[in-house]
């Protein structure tokens, strides 16, 4: 199906242009003036909504000019006359055999493939209680997979698409965007997306009756979903908005006359605007509610832009309700959770090169590559209650994706690559940082500097006191990183080898499986490959098995969703072009099994193990196979 799209996307391709894929990485197109923002602050709370607005309007006179707020682009009225005159004035470790919110069911089954142990985290895919959730743009899908072949039981057309779905007891929580956006021909003379992403939907799905699902309480808010995280039966669900369309206007010429009548126009829109103009909105089941409460807001002490980073917590045995939610006024992009830590990152230029004229529509400034730096705020969300902000801080750098994060004893540990996400640099070099809670700051305490020079970070695991990092240019570094002194990490060893691993599944204490792309002496890519390490003398990791498929890719290479071993039998499976490659891997080989077809070359977009069977989730088909054999046993149209 073919989307329209709003023109602030291309705000946000070209601010993303090259980057690395993450699946829980989102890219802001807030665009104030990077110049003006300090990342590494701690945040201070607001006592009311009029400290806030105060606040607001300040920072807001201080940056907006004949072009609406400085560096944003333009954001305001589409259509008709826009020009202004003088009348008119944006797991750690292993995941355990039994995943978090697994079935209640002797029958042995797999999970979503997560980071970290006891933290699930939200899929297209969700099996619990005997039954396998399938959501597609807009429709839910549930299929009874208890008996010895899956039935196929009730559907539910849902009022979002982009889904992604967490599921505990007879609940599932689907959450997407907005099924319609406006195309930039259907936007009306003084209408514009708001808060730059679209707005994002909380779906509550009673499940009690397999055959008749119904949509139980729906919310709706303003501003882009960015991930969310479950531990026990309590979620986080982490939202960034953008500051509102203000109705800013832009010269009608590049005279100074011209320029000092639009900025004046739009100093007006600032001094006039409310609280309720800057704050993001919500709708419960049709209804408005307040999403943001001013007592939850807090600020860093240096201006970090005008965007409401919210973790919203929802607890998944009651009705849906207006989620408690902690606010902090800066963007995110990144989330990663241990059971009782979450974190927001955000990787943005420290310095930007001025430009004369940006120009009526949105523009990307110049960026100095080598000065990058993510910002991280960390929140408490142990037990059930809402999150509770802790501490920020910031390390040079750029994260690949939510797996360059993990805590540990009360400890964050990030690998960040020096440079722009996009480009590899002479000046390159890749680093792990250890950063510990003072007070309210994060403050790194250590760090492993130097690693894989000119090169790019590609995929990083941490395994207790171990980080595994993999660079690539033209080959690729396998460094394994001692954290076990936090105030001292050191590099312990090196593998040198073609190609490099996207993804890394830690088999056991001593051996990773590596998922990646074999390449050539001059660095170019020819095929997927699957490697086996053995790091049980960290000094001297040695690959000693490896498997190569010419030509293919996988999406498990950026989607660790996409992968899954499966302990018990020794199997590790992820989707190919043709269906489904199924690998024999332990600690001295990795062999392919054999394959799963799927009708017609559908996109195959997960796999899942129940009990002794393989059920392979196309596009429009679910295979289900011998797990032993991987002899076809049935199909089930979906």
């Amino acid at each position: 199906m073919v989307r329209r799209i709003v023109l602030i996307a291309l705000v946000t391709v070209l601010l993303t242009a090259g980057c690395s894929p993450g699946d829980d990485t989102r890219n802001d197109a807030e665009g104030v003036d990077l110049r003006d923002v300090t990342l590494a602050a701690a945040l201070t709370p607001f006592d009311s909504c009029d400290a806030l607005l105060d606040h607001l309007r300040a920072e807001g006179l201080d940056r907006v000019g004949p072009y609406g707020l400085d560096g944003d682009g333009y954001y305001g009225v589409l259509g008709g006359d826009m020009a202004a005159s003088e009348d008119s004035l944006a797991t750690g470790g292993v995941v355990p055999e039994t995943p978090p919110n697994a079935p209640v069911t002797t029958v042995p089954t797999s999970g979503t493939n997560t980071q970290e142990a006891f933290v699930d985290e939200p899929d297209g895919v969700k099996v619990a209680d005997g039954r396998l959730y399938v959501v597609d743009d807009t429709t839910l899908r549930i299929i009874d997979v208890s008996g010895d072949e899956p039935v196929a039981r009730g559907t539910l057309e849902l009022p979002s698409w982009g889904q992604e779905l967490l599921a505990v007891g007879d609940r599932v929580l689907a959450i997407g965007g907005p099924e319609e956006v406006y195309a930039i021909d259907d936007v009306a003379p003084s209408t514009w997306a708001p808060y730059g992403g679209g707005g994002s939907i909380l779906t509550e799905i009673d499940v009690s009756d397999p055959d008749d699902p119904t949509v139980a309480h729906t919310l709706e808010l303003d501003g882009g979903y960015l991930n969310a995280r479950l531990v026990g039966e309590t979620a986080r669900v982490v939202v960034s908005a953008a500051h509102p369309a203000f109705p800013f206007v832009y010269p009608s010429d590049d005279s100074p006359q011209a320029r000092a009548i639009a900025e004046a126009a739009n100093r007006s829109v600032i001094e006039d605007a409310t609280i309720d103009d800057w704050l993001p909105g919500a709708t419960l089941d049709g209804d408005a509610v307040d999403a943001v409460d001013c007592a939850t807001v807090q600020r860093p002490a240096e201006f970090s832009g005008f965007g409401f980073l919210s973790v919203l917590t929802v607890d998944m045995t009651q009705p849906l309700a207006v989620p408690p939610s902690t606010t902090v006024l800066a963007d995110g992009q990144t989330v990663y959770a241990s059971t009782d830590r979450l974190f927001v990152a955000t990787t943005r230029p420290q310095e930007v090169i001025p430009q004369d004229d940006p120009g009526p529509l949105p523009t990307v400034p110049p960026v100095r590559s080598e000065d990058y730096e993510t910002a991280v705020h960390q929140f408490d969300i142990t037990g059930s209650g809402a999150a509770t902000y802790v501490a920020s801080g910031a390390v040079s750098g750029h994260l690949v994706d939510a797996s360059s994060m993990s805590e540990q004893d009360g400890r964050l540990r990030m690998a960040t690559t020096e440079g722009a996400p996009w480009e590899s640099s002479e000046r390159a070099a890749s680093r792990v940082a250890v950063l510990e809670t003072e007070g309210d700051a994060l403050v790194e305490v250590g760090a492993v500097e130097g690693l894989g020079r000119t090169e790019q970070i590609y995929s990083v695991r941490f395994v207790g006191d171990t980080a595994y990092v993999v660079t690539f240019r033209q080959t690729d570094p396998l460094f394994v990183v001692d954290l076990s002194d936090p105030t001292a990490p050191s590099l312990q060893g090196e593998l040198e080898i073609p190609g490099y691993s996207a993804y890394l599944h830690p088999l056991d204490d001593g051996h990773l499986l590596g998922i990646g792309q074999e390449a050539d002496a001059n660095g170019m890519i020819t095929g997927l490959q699957a490697s086996v390490f053995d790091v049980t003398d960290p000094a001297h990791p040695t690959r000693v098995d490896q498997v190569v498929l010419p030509g293919e890719s996988s999406a498990a290479e950026w989607d660790r969703h996409a992968f899954l071993y499966w302990a018990p039998t020794d199997q590790a499976v992820l989707p190919v072009w043709t269906g489904s490659l199924v690998l024999s891997v332990g600690p001295d080989h990795v062999d392919e099994q054999g394959r799963i077809d799927v009708p017609s070359g559908q996109e195959v977009r997960r796999n899942v193990v129940v009990g002794d069977h393989l059920l392979t989730v196309g596009t429009d088909t679910l295979v289900t196979s011998d797990l032993a054999t991987l002899a076809p046993i049935a199909e089930l149209p979906l």
